[in-house]
């Protein structure tokens, strides 16, 4: 049986949370289980989120990603990434008893408060990745084919 928190999150023994979490460390290391470990445990609090919901954003971070400029001028494009924050925002706004989308935002946020420079995105942009990989295995295991 699986137990949520206050925020509707799943809860876990790994430490693993949606408002907590580190991008890289304090050296600016990557944590070890960034891309497995938090990565499934975001995918399994997103759950209620449609394939077609989390593609969009996956997409509008990944066109940033691809800009040629984006490695060598990243504060040019600092503020089309942080736009995302207000798009989720909206998101929820209009679904604002999907817990999933409240826990996509919580992990939008949080992940996008740690964005300070080209590396901090591209690891960013990273586990976004793993996390879209992890979403469709987790929703096609609960046959949740939504989009």
């Amino acid at each position: 049986m699986n137990q949520l928190n206050e925020n509707g999150a799943f809860l876990n023994n790994k430490g693993y949370s949606l408002e907590k979490f580190e991008l890289v460390d304090k050296n600016g290391i990557v944590p070890k289980d960034l891309y497995d470990g938090l990565a499934q445990y975001v995918a399994r609090n997103l759950s209620s989120v449609s394939s077609s919901q989390m593609r969009k954003f996956y997409n509008e971070v990944k066109t940033i990603s691809r800009k040629p400029d984006v490695k060598k001028d990243f504060d040019k494009h600092i503020a089309s990434i942080m736009l995302l924050k207000s798009k989720i925002a909206y998101a929820c706004g209009r679904e604002p008893n999907n817990n999933g989308l409240k826990n996509f935002k919580t992990f939008i946020t949080r992940g996008l408060e740690q964005v300070k420079d080209f590396y901090s995105f591209y690891v960013f942009v990273t586990l976004f990745e793993a996390v879209v990989g992890f979403h469709k295995e987790v929703t096609s295991r609960e046959g949740k084919n939504n989009g």
